[in-house]
């Protein structure tokens, strides 16, 4: 592949990265887009790619399908490790809740 054909490959990845990245702040401030639209826009998108823009003769619908296909998987991905650490969090919030619970009622008043 010629130098030309690796800088662009460069650039669609960037340009997918930054799609995601907005797409990720986008779902994490914005109260309209839900986890379950982004999963479905992502399915839709890597469907399309595979489906048309992977076999076509055009290499600009190639090119535009791969890089939508690819912002949404990663896209996708942002959200599930969101949803992650959220879960994570609230197991942790449980362990200590309970910890402390613990404690309470097995401390004796010390001494006296």
């Amino acid at each position: 592949m010629n130098g030309g054909g690796r800088k662009w490959m460069t650039t669609r990845v960037k340009i997918a990265f930054a799609i995601a990245f907005a797409e990720g702040i986008l779902v994490w401030v914005g109260p309209g887009v839900s986890r379950i639209t982004v999963a479905a826009v992502a399915v839709a998108f890597i469907a399309l790619h595979f489906a048309w823009g992977k076999n076509s003769s055009r290499r600009i619908v190639r090119e535009v399908t791969w890089v939508a296909a690819a912002s949404q998987s990663l896209a996708l991905i942002l959200v599930i490790l969101a949803w992650l650490v959220k879960v994570v969090a609230l197991v942790l919030a449980v362990v200590l809740a309970v910890l402390a619970l613990l404690f309470l009622f097995t401390d004796r008043g010390g001494k006296r």
